[in-house]
């Protein structure tokens, strides 16, 4: 995927985002159009070099979505435009979530299906955790399986949508 279209995709996710994120009475929060470009050029030159040393496919989705979090983390494209207020702690995790939502979208999973306590730890390891893409890989290809296992589901995944 080319830099123009990894952009839009980021985009799409950051418009998702906002849509979940409550934002009354605290100033806009934008993108940095910049960093973004920045995050998804790095992302792609990242890919690939991961495909000229490796046999990527289509079931290397997992490691391609550790990579991009992994850039979306450290450009922090997201930001406040704070007026006059501050932002409490469950608005400091902005890139955090958009990171996270990145990630899901690309596995084709749903954010709002993830228990809420594992979200919560997902997010404060990505905040104050140094992140590497390596390491978080088994985490994101057992949260394919969970989605796959019906069984297993309820353990991180919430249950499935009747």
């Amino acid at each position: 995927m080319r830099v123009r279209e990894q952009c839009i995709l980021l985009l799409e996710t950051y418009k998702d985002c906002r849509r979940t994120w409550d934002l009354d009475g605290i100033g806009g929060v934008r993108i940095n159009q910049s960093l973004l470009t920045t995050a998804a050029t790095r992302y792609v030159h990242d890919i690939d070099r991961l495909k000229q040393l490796d046999d990527v496919g289509a079931s290397e989705r997992a490691k391609q979505a550790c990579y991009m979090a992994k850039w979306i983390l450290r450009m922090r494209p997201v930001y406040f435009e704070l007026s006059g207020q501050h932002a409490d702690t469950a608005h400091s995790f902005l890139n955090e979530t958009f990171a996270l939502r990145a990630i899901f979208a690309s596995l084709g999973l749903r954010l709002s299906s993830l228990h809420h306590r594992f979200r919560q730890l997902l997010l404060y390891t990505f905040h104050y955790k140094q992140f590497e893409e390596d390491s978080f890989l088994p985490c994101l290809e057992l949260l394919g399986w969970i989605a796959r296992q019906d069984p297993y589901r309820p353990m991180l995944i919430g249950a499935p949508a009747r």
